[in-house]
């Protein structure tokens, strides 16, 4: 019966020491973050955002096998400072916000580049086109490795989307076909 007890015991210590060894949670303060875009409408530059998106992070940079990011962004909060833009962006030809509400990132991988520096390889779902995207971000701790601000940007092709695919929209000179995605986080371990 003591050999039972004792390999109980292990069994506890294993579980124990894989339970240390997890990935960190970490909670974003809305507040401070930020999901952000920018593009061109006629040659003339143009920003927008998105005010509102949730995230379930799970990350260790000591620990990147288990590390996974899943972010869901509520189209509804988007936000443009061009006027013009601003009519049509979330209509059927663009956003479609009434059939597609969110937009998803969700990571399979992440790569280090140095201390600071990695890449999150992972899928973007918008409206309903799941793509590849490789996200370049820097993390910064903070001396007790307690918070975290995180800052990344990506390049998608908005045609790669659906966005603006028809009429004058397709033209390149109408609206440009690169949009930059830039995300700044800050997050606190939960």
């Amino acid at each position: 019966m003591r050999k039972y007890f004792w390999l109980i015991g292990l069994v506890i210590l294993g579980a124990g020491s894989a339970m240390a060894d997890a990935p960190a949670q970490w909670i974003i303060d809305p507040a401070q973050s930020h999901l952000t875009f920018d593009g061109t409408v006629m040659n003339m530059p143009f920003t927008g955002g998105f005010k509102k998106f949730s995230s379930d992070i799970i990350f260790d940079p000591a620990n990147l096998a288990q590390s996974h990011v899943a972010v869901t962004v509520d189209m509804t909060s988007e936000t443009v400072d061009d006027k013009d833009a601003a009519e049509y962006i979330t209509t059927k030809d663009w956003l479609d916000i009434a059939e597609f509400p969110e937009a998803k990132f969700e990571t399979a991988s992440f790569t280090a580049v140095d201390n600071t520096h990695y890449i999150a390889h992972g899928k973007l779902t918008l409206r309903s086109t799941a793509l590849p995207l490789d996200l370049p971000f820097t993390l910064n701790f903070s001396p007790d490795k307690k918070s975290v601000t995180m800052q990344g940007e990506a390049t998608i092709n908005r045609m790669d989307f659906g966005l603006g695919a028809t009429g004058d929209w397709r033209d390149p000179k109408t609206v440009g076909p690169a949009v930059r995605v830039h995300v700044a986080l800050a997050a606190r371990r939960a």
